[in-house]
């Protein structure tokens, strides 16, 4: 499919629905990519829960967003307490949103991990777990609330998980992937030649390998929550968008410093990287043009294409999601907590 909208043609406060009560959840909000998200979405007349991990620095933003923006309603933006590497936050996080809301318009999942590490009371690889099983979590939990946004029939409800180019990049396209093995979700990466660890040693300041693997895994959890949910006949759309190179933080933790003035030049805002995210949650185009859009990735803005061929691998979609919803639900038993949803 082409399509040629582009950061530059598509303007996310004129050319998406009105979104006067409908009501939106964006993870990792408090800041780059998410916080300009946030913004858009309020400025469109959603209301939104910044689900974070840190309720004082999001209390801020969100005095920041209606100071910056006075068109933003006192009951537009609310935080919601979330820490995508427990699972014990999430089912709270869940919990506290249904008891406060009766549907869910939109879902973003947009939170990432930068830097390598173990989460300890799972073994799940850092990043890994936030980006893809937290998601993954967060999602099932929030499914009544979908469903019943999506009993309207003139509802438009959506779940955009934001993906990176970066499993084009960093991952070839004869890479064998791993994602049906029991150790998944602890060593996403079965192998690491010697010149992508020279390359993440010396050049990047994180594991981009690792990075790349995350991203890529909220792709194949797309297509396959896609299809479950067309299994079921719910009027949901599920993307994966990615954001482009975007000056964030998160960014420049990634490069070394000398190169901090060569990004600022030429990578987007993050005003203008939100605007993918944006195109998938509430473009009109999306829902006039479902088969052709749901269930896939997009490059900058709404450019449909394959991230990687191990999209079309129905043996590592499928591994995957089957990994990971049984570790999921043995971690969940651990806590004393009850399973996952039916999908």
């Amino acid at each position: 499919m082409s399509n040629s909208w582009t950061p530059t043609t598509w303007d996310p406060l004129t050319q998406t629905h009105d979104l006067s009560g409908k009501v939106a959840v964006v993870t990792g909000s408090n800041s780059g990519i998410g916080r300009a998200t946030v913004k858009f979405l309020a400025l469109r007349g959603a209301k939104v829960y910044l689900a974070t991990r840190s309720e004082s620095r999001t209390r801020e933003v969100i005095e920041e967003l209606r100071k910056e923006n006075p068109s933003i309603g006192e009951d537009q933006l609310h935080h919601l307490l979330l820490d995508l590497a427990d699972l014990k936050s999430i089912v709270a996080a869940a919990d506290a949103l249904k008891a406060a809301e009766n549907r869910l318009d939109v879902l973003i999942n947009n939170a990432t991990a930068i830097g390598s590490g173990e989460v300890p009371a799972t073994g799940w690889e850092l990043q890994i777990a936030v980006s893809h099983v937290g998601h993954f979590t967060l999602t099932n939990l929030l499914l009544p609330l979908l469903e019943a946004a999506a009993s309207d029939p003139t509802s438009d409800v959506r779940i955009v998980s934001v993906s990176s180019i970066a499993g084009n990049v960093f991952l070839p396209a004869s890479y064998e992937f791993g994602f049906n093995s029991p150790a998944a979700l602890r060593r996403p990466v079965p192998y690491f030649p010697w010149t992508w660890r020279y390359l993440s040693r010396h050049l990047f300041r994180t594991d981009m390998v690792t990075y790349a693997m995350a991203k890529t895994a909220q792709v194949l959890f797309t297509r396959e929550l896609q299809r479950r949910l067309d299994a079921r006949g719910l009027r949901v759309l599920a993307l994966a968008a990615a954001p482009g190179t975007v000056y964030t933080r998160a960014l420049q933790s990634t490069w070394p410093g000398w190169m901090d003035a060569i990004l600022r030049r030429l990578a987007s805002t993050v005003d203008q990287g939100a605007a993918n995210s944006l195109f998938a949650a509430a473009a009109p185009e999306v829902r006039s043009r479902a088969e052709a859009f749901k269930g896939r990735y997009m490059d900058p803005v709404g450019r449909v294409r394959e991230l990687h061929p191990v999209e079309r691998n129905a043996e590592q979609v499928a591994g995957l999601w089957d990994v990971t919803e049984r570790e999921v639900n043995a971690e969940l038993a651990k806590a004393g907590l009850p399973g996952l949803l039916p999908w």
